[in-house]
């Protein structure tokens, strides 16, 4: 069997002939040519997303403290602590979910934003990626020009 002859056009680039890009994919890590990190972004715990989010996580340890601090006085006012340990299995259990499931709601709804958050940070760096693959920058134009 004999050995493929390859054109030497389509021989592939040497890593030494090819600058490296400005970014490298990867935002947040701090290191970069912009402040903060590659292409002039701020670092990924600095975005206005996470900021945001930091935002509603305060807002959500408020809102949860405040609720606890609701039900414990409305226990201690109305049923009474001591009533507590004659209350039925089911009376009980009702008194714990009435308290427990709208912070089980809460926290839900705001770590469902924030996925959803992630989910348009990726979505628009791969629009970022797929608009650098279809429209080639200059230098991917010199070098094809250089190839071929």
């Amino acid at each position: 069997m004999s050995q493929i002859e390859t054109p030497l056009t389509q021989l592939p680039i040497p890593a030494e002939a090819v600058e490296p890009r400005p970014g490298n994919g990867h935002h947040g890590s701090g290191s970069g040519n912009g402040p903060g990190g590659p292409n002039g972004r701020p670092p990924r715990w600095w975005s206005s997303e996470d900021v945001d989010f930091r935002r509603g996580l305060i807002l959500g340890l408020i809102v949860s403290a405040a609720w606890l601090g609701i039900c414990l006085a409305y226990i201690a006012g109305y049923v009474g602590w001591g009533a507590m340990a004659y209350l039925l299995p089911h009376e009980l259990a009702a008194i714990l979910s009435a308290v427990f499931a709208p912070l089980g709601v809460l926290w839900l709804v705001l770590f469902y934003l924030r996925r959803g958050g992630e989910f348009a940070d990726h979505a628009a760096d791969m629009q970022a990626e797929l608009r650098r693959l279809t429209y080639p920058d200059e230098q991917a134009n010199a070098r094809i020009e250089m190839i071929s």
